[in-house]
């Protein structure tokens, strides 16, 4: 009888991580009161001063890209000047899109607001953290889970994989569904926007192709610092591109639906799984001046807003900046729709609406069980063109003190991860097949009635994905 003895992380948590504000919200075009300073996020209209990547200035040279950055800067410091703003830990973006941020009073907020031909919107920098439904941040239980992988009923199952026919090889659910694993490409990344990806350093983490030369970290001045040190990122890239894990001399499992796929961390996420809108601006601006066209962006992250809020009209800087760089780069972004069960339509940024000419380009994915059954937890709706397997996915996580772990978890951030992978190795959309319905949960009240021909259920986008 062979034991299992890796570590593994046996928990079930919801894996997207969300966004609050601490404060108070900010409306698109105005300020809270108060004389304190605080930190807002600007972001200046194309038409007024474009950003590097909508220029057409063919292929530049350092020299000239440092000019045409120095000139963008030196107009967002006269603008600022002329409004009367001293800067104050002044950060600006003007590669995908162009913005600033900065300490402000209300009054310098109010007055930059008001400049509707220059300024797009003007909001105060929002937090973004781990807000699952039923655990909080992914943390480890217990001791290391060691199954007898003889007995079929062991707790293999458990964890979302199945095994062949001789038992040599055990595959997650979540790869099972998408069509089994697929060849990586060689031409394209997939960019994970979240909390790092677990390196090992100084060794190299055996299980993901992790290319350290572009990683990023976007939260702090420390360019180096992009380790994983939340799990959050690991999971998401384990999901997409996690290599075969050879677990002993007899077994393999397949965790990942690209196995061995370039993976890059850009860390927007830090050890608490906060993070705010300027960072993943920063994020989408290192992605913007390093990707290959078909490269893949992963955006495991959100905000899930108020009743009436207008989505759209409250992202605009972020809106651009996805558009801007899908028009230049032609990458996909994949978007993971949510944990709220609720309508993906409140959950930013899966409900924004984007131009019609980059659609094809943006995916929003959701989350369902591995037998179909649509996951409880997952926002749903129009916006939602996937569900993947979103519960209970085998996936990589931290390095302890024991060696590397492993994690069992549920969410939608899951899901983008699986759509993830399948698009960077074929290059395209995924194939659809049948639906799944999602049913309202009973302790959302506010949300409209079924089409009464879905039998009090929900359409819920496509269920079996597959590479072309």
């Amino acid at each position: 009888m062979r034991k299992l003895t890796t570590a593994i992380v046996a928990v079930l948590a919801i894996c997207m991580i969300t966004c609050t504000d601490t404060t108070k919200k900010s409306d698109t075009k105005s300020a809270p009161t108060g004389a304190a300073k605080r930190r807002y996020l600007v972001f200046l209209n194309d038409s007024y001063v474009q950003p590097v990547i909508t220029r057409n200035l063919g292929v530049l040279d350092d020299i000239t890209l440092e000019k045409t950055r120095l000139e963008i800067n030196k107009t967002i410091e006269g603008f600022m000047a002329e409004k009367g703003v001293t800067p104050d830990s002044l950060r600006t973006y003007v590669d995908v899109v162009v913005a600033f941020a900065t300490k402000m009073t209300e009054e310098e907020a109010l007055l930059v607001a008001a400049d509707n031909i220059r300024v797009q919107s003007v909001q105060s920098n929002l937090t973004i953290e781990g807000r699952p439904i039923q655990q909080g941040r992914p943390i480890q239980q217990g001791a290391a889970i060691e199954v007898d992988m003889a007995n079929p009923g062991n707790a293999l199952q458990e964890w979302g994989l199945d095994p062949n026919t001789n038992r040599t090889i055990w595959t997650s659910c979540a790869v099972t569904k998408a069509g089994g694993k697929a060849t990586p490409s060689t031409a394209r990344r997939i960019w994970i926007l979240d909390t790092g990806i677990a390196t090992g350093r100084p060794e190299t983490n055996p299980f993901l192709n992790i290319q350290l030369g572009l990683a990023k970290n976007c939260t702090t001045s420390d360019a180096g610092a992009f380790e994983d040190d939340n799990g959050h990122g690991t999971m998401v890239a384990g999901v997409a591109a996690a290599k075969e894990i050879a677990w002993n001399n007899t077994t393999t499992i397949i965790a990942g639906v690209s196995p061995n796929a370039p993976v890059v961390p850009v860390k927007v996420l830090n050890a608490a799984g906060d993070g705010d809108w300027e960072w993943v601006t920063a994020g989408l601006t290192h992605v913007s001046n390093n990707c290959n066209q078909g490269d893949v962006v992963n955006l495991s992250l959100g905000e899930f807003l108020k009743r009436n809020d207008d989505c759209t009209a409250m992202f605009p800087g972020v809106k651009t900046a996805i558009e801007n760089l899908i028009r230049s780069k032609g990458v996909f972004v994949v978007i993971a729709s949510g944990n709220d069960g609720r309508r993906v339509r409140r959950s930013a940024p899966a409900c924004i609406r984007f131009a019609q000419d980059v659609r094809s380009k943006v995916v929003v994915v959701g989350a369902a069980e591995c037998d179909r059954q649509c996951a409880l937890f997952s926002n749903f709706g129009k916006k939602v063109n996937y569900v993947a397997v979103g519960m209970n996915v085998f996936t990589t996580y931290l390095k302890a003190n024991t060696g590397w772990q492993f994690f069992v978890g549920s969410g939608t951030s899951l899901s983008a991860g699986v759509v993830s992978g399948i698009i960077q190795s074929s290059g395209v959309r995924p194939l659809t097949g049948p639906q799944v319905f999602c049913r309202p949960s009973d302790n959302n009240p506010d949300e409209p009635d079924p089409d009464p021909s879905s039998n009090g259920a929900y359409p819920y986008a496509m269920w079996r994905l597959q590479a072309q």
